[in-house]
């Protein structure tokens, strides 16, 4: 998804070699039959994922819906009891998103993620089942 990788990328990965990992499962979104973009999600442990969230502007003003209805799916039909996400601190857009949809700050990574050719830090967001409020 090209529109939107300026957003999700580090500077040291480009588009072209992506290589999507054989380890995580992929939700694709879609609305009436439009593709408006996809979760990763990769086991830690049994109990516990990490979700990555990749949007098209055109969902936009829908990904807070979109993002709790996966994080419902994700309680209701696996072992999960916990949800987390590595947000870097530059990317503003979807630290809003991960606060509206319930997740809370639970620490922050200094000099991890490279942006522009500067280091920036990550929050580490967290939910944990039963304190989603759809």
């Amino acid at each position: 998804m090209p529109e939107v990788w300026p957003h999700v990328s580090d500077d040291n990965c480009s588009i072209e070699d992506f290589n999507p990992s054989d380890y995580m499962i992929y939700l694709l979104v879609e609305d009436e039959g439009e593709i408006m973009g996809f979760f990763g999600l990769s086991a830690i442990n049994t109990i516990c994922y990490e979700i990555h969230t990749t949007m098209l502007p055109k969902a936009w003003g829908k990904t807070l819906k979109y993002t709790k209805e996966v994080l419902a799916w994700i309680f209701e039909n696996t072992e999960c009891l916990k949800v987390i996400t590595f947000v870097p601190e530059t990317n503003k857009k979807a630290f809003n998103l991960a606060v509206k949809t319930g997740l809370k700050i639970e620490g922050f990574i200094n000099h991890s993620f490279m942006k522009n050719n500067h280091l920036v830090g990550q929050y580490l967001l967290g939910i944990s089942k039963g304190d989603l409020c759809l």
